[in-house]
């Protein structure tokens, strides 16, 4: 998937910065980019959690302390300073890093606001692309208070920090599923709907691609595409009255039955 070039129709007015993509699929798909102030908040958050760790782990080793007393006595000055580096670097960039590979783009923070973190091509990040991405943290975040992340935001339409530009991230507001499937017919089908039911050639080869392709794709975007597709076939008079369920058990139907229809399973 690639991003959809500059002469495509542009994306209905939005309260958002939108990001289109052109799919494989012959499939327009739209994501709302988060803005600063939602990031401000998810970053907020995620750094509460943070204080609230680190206090945590200070009050265990305050009770423990004085059991270990002896065992601090043998330990270098300088193991100290460096233990304190880095467990402070540890908490601060692996949380973010652990939580966004993990939950695929969010940590708490990202997922109470209802954000997340993906490729410009709609795709989630890779391991090694999350760790980049937060690593340039310690960039963005200079003098202090992300002044440099601010500002590199401020200047361009996506909101984009100097870690986004590195892993080539947008940052999205996530979508509920629901809305995705607005405008599809949702009747109780009828007994043998679908029997002898044919899809034209082109509609064929755009579900089989799809359902080759779905298992690599995040929950939302797979939703979207098979909302996408389904409403292209239903604009050409290819679904019939009566068909329900999710857009992507609908196209499994379709298929089945076309390929039922066409005597081969």
């Amino acid at each position: 998937m690639s991003p959809s070039p500059s002469s495509s129709q542009p994306p209905s007015p939005s309260l958002f910065d939108v990001h289109t993509i052109e799919t494989p699929e012959q499939t327009r798909l739209q994501f709302q980019i988060a803005g600063i102030g939602s990031r401000f908040l998810a970053l907020a958050i995620d750094t509460l959690i943070q204080i609230a760790a680190s206090v945590a782990g200070l009050f265990i080793l305050s009770i423990t302390g004085s059991q270990l007393f002896g065992v601090f006595n043998y330990i270098p000055q300088q193991w100290w300073t460096a233990a304190i580096i880095a467990f402070n670097f540890v908490l601060y960039y692996a949380y973010f890093t652990v939580f966004e590979i993990v939950w695929r783009g969010q940590t708490p923070g990202k997922r109470i606001i209802g954000i997340r973190v993906i490729k410009e091509s709609g795709r989630p990040l890779a391991p090694a692309e999350t760790i980049g991405r937060n690593l340039l943290r310690i960039v963005d975040q200079l003098p202090g208070i992300y002044a440099v992340g601010l500002v590199a935001a401020m200047l361009n339409g996506q909101s984009k920090r100097l870690g986004d530009y590195v892993a080539g991230s947008i940052v999205i507001r996530e979508r509920k599923q629901e809305s995705m499937w607005q405008g599809l017919d949702e009747i109780e089908p009828p007994s043998g709907a679908l029997a002898g039911h044919r899809l034209s050639p082109g509609h064929v080869a755009l579900i089989e691609t799809f359902a080759v392709r779905r298992s690599e794709l995040p929950a939302e975007l797979r939703g979207q595409m098979a909302h996408q597709i389904l409403l292209k076939i239903q604009a050409a008079g290819e679904v019939p009255p009566g068909l329900s369920g999710s857009p992507e058990a609908m196209l499994d139907e379709l298929l089945r039955a076309h390929r039922a229809s066409a005597s081969y399973l």
